[in-house]
């Protein structure tokens, strides 16, 4: 565990969020043109993998969120 002193954030932590932002921007990325390649109706495959990604996208979003809560 590592701890914030003096309004500094330890190197690990501010690795990992770089890292976490990096995969969110690229599953959103993801996302977006998995939804801009469907025609017209989605197949029940593709509504479902559509959905997993949207989930995906919204845990990382969640995770950021809490990060820039906690200001780090």
């Amino acid at each position: 565990y590592y701890d914030i002193q003096d309004g500094t954030i330890p190197g690990p932590i501010g690795q990992r969020f770089k890292r976490t932002l990096e995969k969110y921007r690229n599953k959103r990325l993801e996302l977006i043109e998995f939804q801009s390649n469907i025609k017209e109706d989605p197949s029940a495959a593709e509504a479902v993998e559509c959905w997993n990604k949207y989930y995906e996208v919204l845990m990382l979003c969640g995770l950021l969120k809490i990060w820039e809560d906690l200001r780090l």
